[in-house]
């Protein structure tokens, strides 16, 4: 059609009708669904528990930016942590970067292993940096806020960027047995810690009369504190349909009960959740059980939020792998009464690359440690007194009472009672990450 003013009146009368139609269609549809205040507290449980335990874990420290050396390593005694290991010193430290960078200097390790993990508020590791990433010789990482700029820090410094103004830091250093323990504690006291800026945040939290209340004040505060990353501002957003929004003083005052009562659901199923889906993301290596891509969340908040329940902190599978079990190859429960033995072929023992190591250790059902009178807890590869099988198998013998002879020395001593082990690889080798790789079985 030509451009004339007849075809401008057919396109104005066109635009019309559409315009009108398309009123007629808007006036029948459905309006858009309110978001369900249910849905988007049970969503606020799994995204924020993450944060209040990590945010408890600061709490727990003297101060922001201390380290704090644990010179002991765990025993039966031992009920701050659940599954604890016998195997590395621990050094922690609450990060706070509102006033600049944080360095830390790491010793030579000189062949023993060691590691420091940084993860942020959110429980999300920002830097894994082990044998492979830290210089023999031992040197300095650098903590800064991200995108803060970077002149002024030490030249050749490795630079962690950590997202949120808070954050955790945990070293382990390996304690090659109690006659190392010694050495081991003079390798750690050379890990420090020196902040830039000597701010002291407000260490004070809001409190509720219940605990669903009080984990979701304490999470509005905590969000506050730590903003989430922009990428997440929609997820941030969709949680306002259950009263959670970013607050530095929340308070219950003035919650409606309708309100208090949806927390209240969200907190109870959410935390039942956690602990009976704790096993979702399991895969297994016959009857030896570990989870899938530990310490490496995503957008997958709820089983970021499963992780923080049973393993705070837990290090993704390249820097260790943790493999769990509680029955034999054939599926029999352990019981420490019947007895069991567990062989390590030799040769393909331990698939861990240098200076990794292996370690099985052995609970209860509570999770804790099992008291003997060896007080030994664990075997690895430096448990003194270890025989090998003429082949250059090792034989670990896994009951309640002493085998007695040659076999005492590969004894480690179970409840005379159900138990479960664990059996950690440090710097696994890549054919332990594959399912299809063989685990020795328990017999």
């Amino acid at each position: 059609m030509p451009f004339s003013l007849t075809s401008v009146r057919h396109w104005r009368a066109l635009a019309a009708g559409i315009a009108c139609s398309a009123g007629a269609l808007a006036s029948t549809a459905e309006p858009p669904k309110a978001a369900d205040p249910a849905a988007a507290a049970l969503a606020a449980f799994h995204y924020g528990f993450p944060l209040n335990e990590v945010m408890r874990a600061c709490d727990r420290q003297p101060g922001v930016n201390q380290l704090r050396h644990v010179t002991t390593l765990a025993t039966a005694a031992s009920r701050g942590v659940v599954a604890p290991n016998n195997d590395t010193l621990y050094s922690t430290a609450c990060l706070y970067l509102a006033s600049g960078s944080v360095t830390l200097t790491v010793p030579p390790a000189k062949g023993r292993y060691l590691s420091l993990q940084i993860a942020d508020a959110y429980s999300n590791n920002v830097a894994v940096l082990g044998p492979r990433e830290l210089p023999a010789e031992g040197g300095q990482v650098v903590v800064v806020p991200a995108g803060a700029p970077r002149q002024g820090l030490p030249a050749g410094a490795p630079v962690v960027e950590l997202p949120t103004p808070y954050g955790f830091l945990i070293a382990r250093t390996l304690v090659q047995g109690t006659h190392d323990l010694q050495a081991a504690v003079a390798a750690q006291s050379g890990i420090t810690l020196a902040a830039q800026g000597t701010t002291t945040p407000n260490r004070a939290v809001p409190t509720a009369a219940t605990p669903a209340t009080d984990f979701f004040l304490k999470l509005m505060h905590r969000l506050a504190q730590n903003p989430p990353p922009a990428a997440e501002a929609a997820k941030l957003a969709s949680l306002a349909a259950a009263g959670v929004r970013p607050q530095a003083s929340p308070s219950a005052e003035g919650l409606s009960p309708e309100l208090l009562a949806t927390w209240e659901r969200a907190y109870t199923s959410g935390l039942a959740g956690l602990t009976s889906q704790a096993g979702a993301h399991n895969r297994r290596h016959g009857a030896w059980v570990t989870s899938a891509n530990t310490g490496v969340f995503g957008t997958d908040y709820e089983f970021r939020a499963r992780i923080a329940r049973v393993g705070l902190f837990a290090l993704p599978p390249r820097e260790a792998i943790y493999f769990s079990a509680r029955s034999t190859g054939k599926g029999a429960p352990l019981d420490g009464r019947t007895g069991h033995v567990l062989k390590l072929p030799a040769g393909s023992w331990p698939p861990v690359t240098a200076p990794g190591f292996w370690s099985l250790s052995m609970y209860a059902p509570d999770n804790f440690f099992v008291d003997n009178p060896l007080q030994r807890y664990a075997i690895n590869g430096f448990t003194p007194g270890l025989k090998p099988d003429a082949d250059g198998s090792l034989t670990l013998h896994l009951q309640c009472t002493d085998p007695g002879g040659a076999a005492s020395a590969n004894w480690l001593p179970a409840p005379c009672g159900p138990f479960w082990v664990a059996l950690r690889l440090y710097l696994p080798a890549p054919a332990v990450l594959d399912p299809a790789t063989p685990m020795p079985a328990i017999e």
